[in-house]
Formats: structure tokens, sequence, C-alpha cells
């Protein structure tokens, strides 16, 4: 009868443990994830390498389609506001009208423009002829070179940084846009050893912050 009673007393012990630790564990306190914001600036790749080194897990990439299926990193579908676009004699007939999240506007719009296309625009308000004594602006990154970015940040630091991809807007469903995308994209996350956790602070600004 001891025999028993002892027996059952170490398994009431260890049952007892088993519900402790976890919540011992829950309760150390971790470090916030920090994600790298960029506001409605487009991120160039000197300030994403800015972000990594100050600390960021994540890189926060806002994508947009091309219209051959290319994803860029923007921060809104209409170019407008941060590209050299209306500018640009050979692209004046494709401003046009569309309605982006219930809102009409008229401008130029990613899903309209191949992915070369989109490559050869150049970041920055429409403005004079850029000098050749000055470095040449940055054009806007693809999702691609973002994943590299990443990879690189990870192999600099020795630490795992992931990225957190999101749609500007949900015009890739309404009328006008032949492109439709559901989701971002994730399989390059997976082989490349990326992590879904998404709590956390923010690094924010137009450039690294």
């Amino acid at each position: 009868a001891m025999l028993m009673q002892a027996t059952r007393r170490q398994m009431l012990s260890l049952a007892a443990a088993a519900v402790i630790a976890p919540r011992t564990a829950s309760a150390e306190t971790l470090p916030p994830l920090v994600f790298a914001e960029f506001g409605p600036k487009p991120p160039d790749r000197g300030a994403y390498d800015q972000a990594i080194d100050k600390g960021a897990d994540f890189l926060t990439a806002p994508i947009v389609a091309a219209k051959d299926g290319t994803f860029f990193v923007a921060p809104d579908l209409d170019l407008t506001g941060f590209t050299d676009v209306a500018a640009r004699a050979e692209f004046a007939d494709r401003r046009r009208p569309a309605t982006i999240d219930g809102v009409s506007v008229t401008g130029w719009f990613a899903p309209d423009f191949t992915g070369p296309e989109l490559r050869s625009l150049v970041t920055g308000p429409a403005g004079p002829t850029h000098s050749r004594a000055q470095p040449a602006p940055p054009g806007l990154l693809t999702l691609h070179e973002v994943i590299d970015i990443a990879r690189a940040g990870s192999v600099r630091q020795a630490r795992v940084v992931g990225r957190h991809d999101r749609h500007v807007a949900r015009a890739d469903r309404d009328e006008g846009f032949g492109w439709r995308v559901e989701s971002p994209p994730r399989p390059a996350d997976r082989r490349r050893g990326r992590t879904g956790r998404s709590d956390g602070a923010a690094l924010s600004g137009n450039g690294a912050a």
C-alpha cells in the first residue's frame, strides 16, 4: 500500500511540474520583434541594409504586381507620387482613371506596366532631367531582390532577418485591373527559412530609421 501511495505522489508531482514549467517559460519577457517600415517613400537597397544594421528583424515589403506578374516593392499602386512616370513621354497614354479600395483616382498604375517598364522608372517625383554629374537615383526593387537583401543581412549580422509582405491595396480585385493576387507569395520564404511571427515593434521613416 505504501509503495502504491509513493508512486501516486510521484506521478502527481511530475504532472504538477509539467503544468507549471510551460507557465514559467511563457512568463519570461522576450524582446519584441522589430519591423522596418518606410512610409510613403519606396525603400531602396541602402535603406533596407541600414534597417538591418540597426536591428530590424523583419523588412516590410509593400507589394504591387506588374502586368507580367513580377512583384515590385512600392508604397502604392499609383506610381505618380514616387516615380518619374509623369515625365516619361512614352508612358503618357498609360494615365487613366481607376478605382482603388473604393476611391476613384487618375494616375499611372503598376499593373498597367510590364516588369522591365517598372524597372526603367526612377524613384522620386517627376522633375528636371537628372544630371550625369550626380549619382543615378534608385529604381523600384523587385520582391526577389528584397529576399536577397534579407538573406545577405542574415549572414552579415549572424541572425535571421525575415520579410513581412503585404499588398498595398485591394485594387487587384477591382474593375480595370487584369492581374489578380489573393495573398503575398510565400514559397521563397519557406525555402529560405523565414518565420511567420508578426508581433513586435517597428523602425519607421522615409528611409531606414
